[in-house]
């Protein structure tokens, strides 16, 4: 069986541009593993897990996003949705605003619920700051802000909501949401079944469980 519950990937592709016009692809480049960036709103799914597991919220509980603007650290920093539909909006249900993926929303509901730190230790025991182990040479390391950093501040967990603040790659990302969709089980992604010499297996390689639950 291959998919969730195994952790083997199925296929695993990178197109990068070729030259400087940006007119051409070409797979030079194995983004999947090898590029830690910030993830961006992919990043929601883990603030929602911490928000829910942690009883901050229910998804019928009600957020005010505020026509989708929002000032933080004493409007220093403005976050927008880029949600057009934000526009019309004040209070909207977390499930909605989870749906319509609302920075607005992910950003006062961690920056109001989480003390300094409690937010980015929540999501580091989501296993989102360590590498996945694959086979593979060069898995770049990944990184979710915390109190002990030098950037750190006021708008660290409003930052950290909507996938700013963090680095991880493609294949680290979609390890985390492999997780939720085998029912909260993370498997170790792994390319190789076996390793065969003359039609003899050598060695074999079984799914392998990072955290039970």
């Amino acid at each position: 069986v291959r998919g969730v519950e195994t952790g083997a990937i199925r296929a695993m592709a990178n197109l990068g541009y070729a030259d400087k016009n940006r007119k051409t692809y070409f797979e030079q480049y194995n983004y999947a593993i090898s590029q830690a960036t910030e993830p961006g709103s992919t990043f929601k799914l883990a603030t929602m897990m911490a928000l829910l597991e942690d009883n901050k919220v229910s998804l019928d509980s009600e957020i005010d996003i505020e026509k989708g603007e929002k000032s933080f650290a004493d409007g220093e920093v403005t976050v927008k949705d880029s949600n057009p539909l934000s526009r019309r909006w004040n209070k909207i249900s977390v499930r909605q605003a989870f749906e319509q993926s609302s920075n607005v929303a992910m950003a006062k509901l961690a920056d109001s619920l989480y003390r300094a730190g409690e937010f980015s230790a929540r999501l580091q025991s989501f296993h989102l700051n360590e590498k996945t182990g694959l086979e593979l040479e060069g898995e770049a390391q990944p990184m979710v802000n915390d109190t002990s950093s030098s950037t750190w501040s006021g708008i660290s967990n409003a930052w950290l909501s909507f996938g700013y603040e963090s680095r991880m790659t493609p294949l680290q990302m979609l390890t985390f949401f492999n997780a939720v969709a085998n029912g909260g089980k993370m498997m170790k992604p792994f390319l190789v079944d076996e390793v065969c010499r003359e039609g003899r297996t050598e060695k074999k390689y079984k799914p392998t469980v990072l955290d039970q639950q």
